[in-house]
């Protein structure tokens, strides 16, 4: 049964094609009144991701009952987050809470789009003794570009991919003892890769975060209507059910999470004194 796997990992992996770019909207004019533009576009990774194509078909559907196109242009990760903070673009689809020195003139929606947890699988029988970071020191371990908390407790002992086929083929042919990744990315790979019948050992769980939305600053009239309609398709359960097609959840306790601030650090910086 490994071996019939391993084939069809392999005609997979030849014939993995690489997806197009959104082609990109005009600019905004930012001195128009909300909403700035009837169109936006968002900036966000360019690998191929469930939690990615979740959000993004999700807060279309809510942007679009806000009267606001919402397009998505999929870059590398650092030039995507460079284009939303320099007012390039409208704003990042989703990222972790980023630290608000570093980006003044962003603004982060305060409501949690999604919670990502995250573990590691392989073949090892022992991985399910594992429950911690430093656990994983014994293996040869892999995950995808781009998660922060993988790359902060990982770091470059890590091998890095775009694509969550090239890990997998990286595992299941022994060059990889185990992938690191959220539950959501390794259901979603195995069965785009029509693998589901491998069965893997999981860890527990390494950690979970949250995942936000951001606009620049010069849609700050946006930013609150889109927190107001976020919130309230938290509160009577339609933003669970936009994220459900695609094996996302909303995250637990999100009312704590929730600052109910969305000015960017800009606007949050002290007037200055003569």
């Amino acid at each position: 049964m490994r071996a019939l796997a391993w084939c069809a990992l392999i005609l997979v992996l030849l014939g993995v094609a690489v997806g197009a770019r959104a082609d990109a909207v005009a600019p905004v004019d930012e001195a128009a009144p909300y909403p700035a533009s009837s169109a936006i576009r968002i900036t966000t990774f360019d690998y191929a991701s469930p939690v990615i194509d979740g959000l993004a078909q999700a807060l279309s559907d809510v942007y679009a009952s806000l009267g606001v196109e919402m397009t998505v242009d999929r870059l590398p990760g650092k030039r995507a987050l460079f284009e939303a903070a320099d007012g390039v673009s409208d704003g990042e689809l989703m990222r972790i809470a980023l630290p608000v020195s570093e980006y003044l003139d962003l603004i982060r929606i305060p409501v949690p789009l999604t919670e990502v947890r995250v573990r590691a699988f392989g073949f090892d029988p022992a991985l399910k003794n594992v429950d911690s970071w430093a656990d994983l020191a014994p293996y040869r371990v892999g995950s995808l570009r781009g998660i922060v908390l993988v790359e902060q407790n990982l770091g470059d002992r890590a091998i890095y991919t775009n694509r969550f086929a090239s890990l997998a083929g990286m595992l299941m042919f022994g060059r990889l003892d185990a992938v690191v990744v959220p539950d959501v990315a390794l259901k979603n790979g195995m069965e785009t890769l029509k693998l589901t019948d491998i069965e893997f050992v999981g860890s527990g769980e390494l950690g979970r975060f949250h995942l936000y939305h951001y606009l620049h600053r010069r849609h700050a009239g946006l930013a609150r209507k889109l927190t107001a309609r976020l919130s309230e398709e938290l509160a009577d359960g339609r933003w669970a059910a936009r994220l459900a097609p695609f094996g996302l959840d909303v995250a637990e306790e999100w009312e704590a999470a929730y600052e109910g601030d969305t000015l960017s650090a800009r606007e949050r910086l002290p007037e200055p004194t003569m």
